[in-house]
Protein backbone atom coordinates (compact mmCIF):
# COMPACT_ATOMS: atom_id res chain seq x y z
CA UNK A 1 0.00 0.00 0.00
CA UNK A 2 1.39 3.46 -0.50
CA UNK A 3 2.52 5.60 1.44
CA UNK A 4 1.55 9.41 1.30
CA UNK A 5 3.63 12.12 2.16
CA UNK A 6 1.60 13.84 4.72
CA UNK A 7 1.74 9.93 6.50
CA UNK A 8 5.76 9.90 5.95
CA UNK A 9 6.19 13.50 7.50
CA UNK A 10 3.66 13.26 10.37
CA UNK A 11 5.41 9.67 11.37
CA UNK A 12 8.56 11.35 11.10
CA UNK A 13 7.51 14.16 13.25
CA UNK A 14 5.99 12.19 16.10
CA UNK A 15 8.79 9.08 15.97
CA UNK A 16 11.62 12.07 16.36
CA UNK A 17 9.25 13.50 19.07
CA UNK A 18 9.26 10.60 21.57
CA UNK A 19 12.20 9.26 20.91
CA UNK A 20 14.67 9.20 24.05
CA UNK A 21 17.97 9.52 22.02
CA UNK A 22 17.07 12.86 20.18
CA UNK A 23 15.17 14.47 23.22
CA UNK A 24 13.92 17.28 21.30
CA UNK A 25 10.29 19.11 21.25
CA UNK A 26 7.78 18.84 18.84
CA UNK A 27 8.43 22.64 18.31
CA UNK A 28 12.15 21.42 17.63
CA UNK A 29 10.93 18.95 15.00
CA UNK A 30 8.65 21.25 13.13
CA UNK A 31 11.05 23.55 12.96
CA UNK A 32 13.64 21.14 11.23
CA UNK A 33 10.88 19.40 8.95
CA UNK A 34 9.28 22.60 7.89
CA UNK A 35 12.58 24.42 7.16
CA UNK A 36 13.89 21.21 5.54
CA UNK A 37 11.41 20.29 3.21
CA UNK A 38 11.57 23.93 1.61
CA UNK A 39 14.07 25.60 -0.38
CA UNK A 40 15.63 27.40 2.68
CA UNK A 41 16.74 24.27 4.50
CA UNK A 42 16.96 21.65 1.27
CA UNK A 43 19.23 23.85 -0.96
CA UNK A 44 22.66 25.19 -1.08
CA UNK A 45 22.65 28.97 0.21
CA UNK A 46 22.83 31.92 -2.38
CA UNK A 47 26.39 33.16 -2.77
CA UNK A 48 26.40 36.87 -1.36
CA UNK A 49 28.16 38.18 -4.77
CA UNK A 50 26.81 41.20 -6.03
CA UNK A 51 26.73 42.67 -10.00
CA UNK A 52 29.41 44.25 -11.76
CA UNK A 53 27.86 47.47 -12.09
CA UNK A 54 24.44 49.91 -11.19
CA UNK A 55 22.43 47.76 -13.61
CA UNK A 56 19.95 45.11 -13.24
CA UNK A 57 21.59 41.92 -14.16
CA UNK A 58 19.23 39.03 -15.32
CA UNK A 59 20.77 35.30 -15.06
CA UNK A 60 19.38 31.72 -15.11
CA UNK A 61 19.79 30.20 -12.06
CA UNK A 62 19.57 26.22 -10.78
CA UNK A 63 20.48 24.77 -7.08
CA UNK A 64 20.07 21.55 -5.89
CA UNK A 65 20.65 19.74 -2.40
CA UNK A 66 21.20 15.99 -1.41
CA UNK A 67 20.23 14.98 2.24
CA UNK A 68 22.46 11.40 2.13
CA UNK A 69 20.54 9.50 5.31
CA UNK A 70 18.27 6.50 5.33
CA UNK A 71 16.50 7.72 2.34
CA UNK A 72 17.98 10.16 0.29
CA UNK A 73 15.89 13.43 -0.23
CA UNK A 74 16.33 15.40 -3.42
CA UNK A 75 16.25 19.00 -4.04
CA UNK A 76 16.76 21.17 -7.42
CA UNK A 77 14.66 24.47 -8.50
CA UNK A 78 15.38 26.52 -11.18
CA UNK A 79 14.53 31.13 -11.55
CA UNK A 80 15.18 33.98 -11.97
CA UNK A 81 18.24 36.27 -10.49
CA UNK A 82 18.30 39.43 -10.30
CA UNK A 83 21.36 41.44 -9.41
CA UNK A 84 23.05 44.41 -8.95
CA UNK A 85 25.79 46.17 -6.71
CA UNK A 86 22.76 47.16 -4.18
CA UNK A 87 20.80 43.56 -3.45
CA UNK A 88 20.37 40.64 -5.38
CA UNK A 89 17.08 38.45 -5.90
CA UNK A 90 16.42 34.48 -6.40
CA UNK A 91 13.09 33.82 -7.25
CA UNK A 92 12.60 29.96 -7.85
CA UNK A 93 10.64 26.94 -8.38
CA UNK A 94 11.34 23.26 -8.42
CA UNK A 95 11.13 19.39 -7.26
CA UNK A 96 11.76 17.54 -4.22
CA UNK A 97 11.68 14.03 -3.96
CA UNK A 98 12.54 11.10 -1.08
CA UNK A 99 14.40 7.96 -2.70
CA UNK A 100 12.05 4.66 -3.21
CA UNK A 101 9.02 6.57 -2.25
CA UNK A 102 6.71 7.21 -5.53
CA UNK A 103 4.40 9.55 -3.22
CA UNK A 104 6.81 11.56 -1.16
CA UNK A 105 7.41 14.50 -4.00
CA UNK A 106 6.86 17.93 -4.20
CA UNK A 107 6.66 21.09 -5.59
CA UNK A 108 8.99 24.08 -4.30
CA UNK A 109 9.07 27.62 -4.34
CA UNK A 110 10.68 30.37 -3.02
CA UNK A 111 12.21 33.78 -2.86
CA UNK A 112 16.17 33.90 -1.63
CA UNK A 113 18.12 38.05 -0.78
CA UNK A 114 21.09 39.41 -0.51
CA UNK A 115 21.32 42.83 1.05
CA UNK A 116 24.97 44.21 2.33
CA UNK A 117 25.60 45.40 5.51
CA UNK A 118 29.18 46.52 5.42
CA UNK A 119 32.06 46.45 2.58
CA UNK A 120 34.99 46.68 4.66
CA UNK A 121 38.29 48.05 3.65
CA UNK A 122 40.15 46.47 1.59
CA UNK A 123 43.31 44.65 3.04
CA UNK A 124 46.81 43.86 0.41
CA UNK A 125 50.20 44.13 0.17
CA UNK A 126 51.94 47.66 -1.03
CA UNK A 127 53.53 45.21 -3.89
CA UNK A 128 49.97 43.67 -4.82
CA UNK A 129 48.41 44.87 -8.14
CA UNK A 130 44.78 46.07 -7.52
CA UNK A 131 42.67 43.73 -8.97
CA UNK A 132 44.16 41.04 -6.79
CA UNK A 133 42.50 42.84 -3.38
CA UNK A 134 40.55 41.02 -0.92
CA UNK A 135 37.31 42.02 0.77
CA UNK A 136 35.34 40.89 3.43
CA UNK A 137 31.70 41.60 3.24
CA UNK A 138 28.38 41.23 5.35
CA UNK A 139 25.15 40.95 4.45
CA UNK A 140 21.64 39.92 5.16
CA UNK A 141 19.76 37.09 3.60
CA UNK A 142 16.37 37.09 3.98
CA UNK A 143 14.16 33.86 2.55
CA UNK A 144 10.77 32.84 2.20
CA UNK A 145 10.10 29.59 1.20
CA UNK A 146 6.95 26.79 0.54
CA UNK A 147 6.62 22.76 -0.36
CA UNK A 148 3.47 21.59 -1.50
CA UNK A 149 2.63 17.62 -2.15
CA UNK A 150 2.26 16.58 -5.69
CA UNK A 151 0.28 13.85 -4.15
CA UNK A 152 -2.73 14.32 -1.57
CA UNK A 153 -5.36 16.02 -0.91
CA UNK A 154 -4.32 19.33 -0.45
CA UNK A 155 -4.52 20.05 2.85
CA UNK A 156 -0.12 19.27 3.53
CA UNK A 157 1.90 21.81 3.20
CA UNK A 158 5.45 23.48 4.87
CA UNK A 159 6.13 27.16 4.93
CA UNK A 160 8.82 28.40 6.29
CA UNK A 161 10.82 32.01 6.58
CA UNK A 162 15.20 32.85 7.75
CA UNK A 163 17.17 35.18 8.25
CA UNK A 164 20.68 34.44 7.54
CA UNK A 165 24.10 36.78 8.04
CA UNK A 166 26.40 35.33 5.01
CA UNK A 167 30.06 36.36 5.72
CA UNK A 168 32.22 36.44 2.67
CA UNK A 169 35.65 37.07 1.26
CA UNK A 170 35.94 38.51 -2.41
CA UNK A 171 39.10 37.22 -3.45
CA UNK A 172 39.70 38.93 -7.49
CA UNK A 173 41.81 37.53 -9.74
CA UNK A 174 42.62 37.89 -13.35
CA UNK A 175 40.86 40.36 -15.26
CA UNK A 176 37.34 39.75 -13.51
CA UNK A 177 37.15 36.45 -12.18
CA UNK A 178 36.22 36.20 -8.22
CA UNK A 179 36.72 33.35 -5.75
CA UNK A 180 33.86 33.51 -3.35
CA UNK A 181 34.43 31.90 -0.21
CA UNK A 182 30.90 32.33 2.50
CA UNK A 183 29.84 31.42 5.62
CA UNK A 184 26.19 32.14 6.51
CA UNK A 185 24.57 31.36 9.97
CA UNK A 186 21.28 31.97 10.73
CA UNK A 187 17.61 31.54 12.22
CA UNK A 188 14.66 29.82 10.71
CA UNK A 189 10.97 29.79 11.50
CA UNK A 190 8.25 26.91 9.39
CA UNK A 191 5.07 25.60 10.09
CA UNK A 192 4.64 22.21 8.64
CA UNK A 193 0.99 21.04 8.04
CA UNK A 194 -0.98 18.36 7.55
CA UNK A 195 -4.48 16.75 7.54
CA UNK A 196 -3.59 15.21 11.54
CA UNK A 197 -0.93 17.33 12.69
CA UNK A 198 0.08 20.83 12.36
CA UNK A 199 2.93 22.24 14.48
CA UNK A 200 5.41 25.68 14.24
CA UNK A 201 8.85 25.72 15.25
CA UNK A 202 12.38 27.48 14.99
CA UNK A 203 15.77 26.58 14.35
CA UNK A 204 19.54 27.99 13.94
CA UNK A 205 21.03 27.06 11.11
CA UNK A 206 24.28 27.04 9.23
CA UNK A 207 25.21 26.99 5.92
CA UNK A 208 28.01 27.81 3.42
CA UNK A 209 30.06 27.16 0.83
CA UNK A 210 32.94 28.76 -1.89
CA UNK A 211 32.09 30.29 -5.67
CA UNK A 212 33.85 30.77 -8.44
CA UNK A 213 32.88 34.07 -10.86
CA UNK A 214 33.11 34.83 -14.06
CA UNK A 215 36.31 32.42 -14.74
CA UNK A 216 34.20 31.43 -17.67
CA UNK A 217 32.01 34.50 -19.03
CA UNK A 218 29.07 35.10 -17.25
CA UNK A 219 29.22 31.74 -15.20
CA UNK A 220 28.71 31.64 -11.42
CA UNK A 221 29.38 27.86 -10.60
CA UNK A 222 29.09 27.22 -6.45
CA UNK A 223 29.25 23.98 -4.30
CA UNK A 224 27.54 24.58 -0.57
CA UNK A 225 26.32 22.98 2.18
CA UNK A 226 23.49 23.74 4.89
CA UNK A 227 22.94 22.31 8.04
CA UNK A 228 19.97 22.85 10.63
CA UNK A 229 20.96 22.60 13.96
CA UNK A 230 19.40 20.02 15.92
CA UNK A 231 21.01 16.84 17.57
CA UNK A 232 19.93 13.12 16.96
CA UNK A 233 19.40 11.02 13.84
CA UNK A 234 17.87 13.76 12.26
CA UNK A 235 20.45 16.27 12.38
CA UNK A 236 21.77 15.88 8.33
CA UNK A 237 23.42 17.61 6.24
CA UNK A 238 22.40 19.15 3.06
CA UNK A 239 25.00 19.22 0.34
CA UNK A 240 24.36 20.88 -3.33
CA UNK A 241 25.84 22.67 -6.20
CA UNK A 242 24.77 26.01 -7.39
CA UNK A 243 24.95 27.32 -10.96
CA UNK A 244 24.23 30.62 -12.61
CA UNK A 245 24.37 31.73 -15.66
CA UNK A 246 23.94 35.45 -17.60
CA UNK A 247 26.25 38.73 -16.65
CA UNK A 248 28.39 38.68 -13.51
Amino acid sequence: MRIRFAACTTAALLISAISSSSGQSIDAIAGWLSLGYSPIGGLTPLVPDLGADATTQVSFATRTGTVKSTRRKTSVTVGALFSTRKYRILAEVGRMSIANCVDCAGILGGVDAIVPIESFIRTMRSDEPADSARELRIALNPAVGFMKPTRGDGKDWTASFALSLPLSTVIRFGNTSRLVPFLSPGLGMGRFNSRTNSQSGSRFMLGGGLALTNYFPGVEITAGFRKIIITGPTGTIVYGVGLTWGRH
